[in-house]
């Protein structure tokens, strides 16, 4: 039986000479076909550029991270606090949008009082 499994990113520390889009093997080891990756996602593309050095990743990245990673379902947490609610539903319909037409992986927008099913999977003695 397979378990689910869940994997959080909550920050990115992006040198001056890495690309944009480069995803430490580590990070894609510890992403590896999970179930649900919780990531940071606080900034747009369009926003990214000054703040570059803040340690925080853009929405494109988190959803880069997930495809390249295999995950089911990709949560979008640590919004900008300059983002209103309006914005982040606009941000998330463009993210869920994006993801759609990449074929994947389902985007959700993390939000006060927001809570996901994670399948209780229970591994029997010979599969752990």
């Amino acid at each position: 039986m397979r378990r689910s499994r869940t994997s959080p990113i909550t920050d990115r520390v992006a040198s001056p000479t890495t690309p944009d889009d480069f995803i430490p093997h580590e990070i894609l080891d510890l992403c590896d076909g999970v179930d649900i990756l919780i990531h940071d996602a606080q900034h747009t593309t369009d926003e990214y550029g000054p703040k570059r050095h803040w340690g925080h990743s853009t929405i494109d990245y988190a959803l880069h991270v997930a495809r390249e990673a295999g995950a089911r379902q990709l949560v979008l947490f640590h919004h900008d606090p300059s983002h209103r609610d309006d914005d982040l539903d606009l941000i998330s319909l463009a993210a869920a949008e994006r993801a759609a037409s990449l074929g994947g992986p389902e985007v959700v927008t993390a939000h006060e009082g927001l809570e996901l099913e994670v399948a209780n999977d229970v591994l029997h003695d010979s599969e752990r």
